[in-house]
């Protein structure tokens, strides 16, 4: 795959928008409270580990880019073996 074909912007702005989807989907205004719960975490176990945050948001970044990185890949697989430009 030729990186130079790589829509960067899109790569960043899907990273990012999975990050900020992710972040509300398990804040206390959507679905924290059920999550801890089925996940039988404790909300003081939670507040412990916030310590360790920036390390989160970089292993969560770096995710995201894999995934969408993969996927550009996948697209562009299917692009080929179909003739599409």
């Amino acid at each position: 795959m030729d990186l130079s074909t790589i829509n960067w912007l899109a790569v960043l702005v899907a990273a990012i928008s999975a990050f900020v989807l992710g972040g509300l989907w398990y804040s206390p205004a959507l679905f924290a409270k059920p999550w801890l719960a089925a996940a039988g975490v404790d909300v003081v176990e939670v507040a412990d580990l916030a310590l360790g945050e920036p390390l989160l948001v970089e292993h969560q970044l770096g995710e995201a880019d894999h995934r969408v990185e993969r996927r550009a890949q996948l697209v562009g697989h299917v692009g080929e073996e179909l003739r599409l430009e």
